[in-house]
């Protein structure tokens, strides 16, 4: 774990999601008190090659405390207080499309690949699969697993997988970018804007559209929003100046 060069915090994810690996994971995400959290890969060629196999095989009770561990991971980055940014250059299989999948934005370059091969082995991506679709149409997640192909960048950028794709020799000037995006907006929204967005949708049109103006109102609530509110009218200090 490391600070970036805009005072988030940068972490590590490991090539393959083994016991210690998400041990360090989950660790590195409860330990980061600077925005926003970086995800990188290991190394420039893996984002993260998924599930590891052989420990899932090797573990007495089938892989449960795998498969677990993983679970509790990407329910610290969805409820994460910081926002989340996942950097994918190189190539992300399974359970590390997921990991990016449950970021708040995923910046990607252009020799990114994406594949969800579980249904090769008889398994399915069934951990994932609630972030995937937060992200992606569920028949279009369930095109990518059923035909287990590893797509490019363009195509997850037009299934809404990544949210931006630049060529790798651009990445630094991108994230440098992202990064001073994210660290901008305020920690308790980001965390208010993702649980409404996964409820929204849920509801009956005048229902949400009367839940969601209470939302709205409840934000206006925070001192600290009140407070920058203040400082924005009285004194023309805007967040996006910072």
């Amino acid at each position: 774990m490391e600070l970036t060069s805009d005072g988030g915090t940068a972490v590590r994810v490991p090539e393959r999601l083994d016991g210690p690996g998400l041990e360090a994971l989950s660790a590195a995400l409860d330990a980061a008190g600077r925005g926003p959290i970086v995800l990188r890969g290991a190394t420039s060629e893996v984002f993260c090659d998924g599930l590891d196999l052989a420990a899932a095989l090797a573990e007495s009770d089938s892989g449960d405390r795998g498969f677990g561990a993983f679970a509790e991971v990407l329910g610290r980055l969805a409820r994460s207080p910081l926002p989340t940014l996942a950097v994918v250059d190189g190539h992300a299989r399974g359970g590390g499309v997921g990991l990016l999948a449950a970021c708040d934005r995923v910046l990607a370059t252009e020799r990114a690949r994406f594949a969800l091969p579980e249904l090769l082995f008889g398994l399915i991506p069934g951990t994932i699969w609630p972030v995937l679709v937060e992200r992606m149409r569920p028949s279009e997640a369930r095109c990518w697993a059923l035909s287990a192909v590893a797509r490019d960048a363009p195509q997850a950028l037009a299934a809404g997988l990544v949210d931006r794709v630049v060529p790798a020799v651009e990445l630094a000037d991108a994230l440098e970018v992202e990064t001073r995006a994210l660290s901008r907006v305020h920690g308790a929204a980001v965390v208010q804007l993702r649980r409404w967005a996964a409820r929204a949708g849920a509801l009956p049109l005048d229902e949400a559209l009367a839940e969601g103006a209470k939302v709205a109102r409840d934000r206006l609530e925070d001192p600290s929003v009140r407070d920058g509110l203040r400082r924005f009218l009285e004194d023309g200090e805007a967040p996006w100046m910072r």
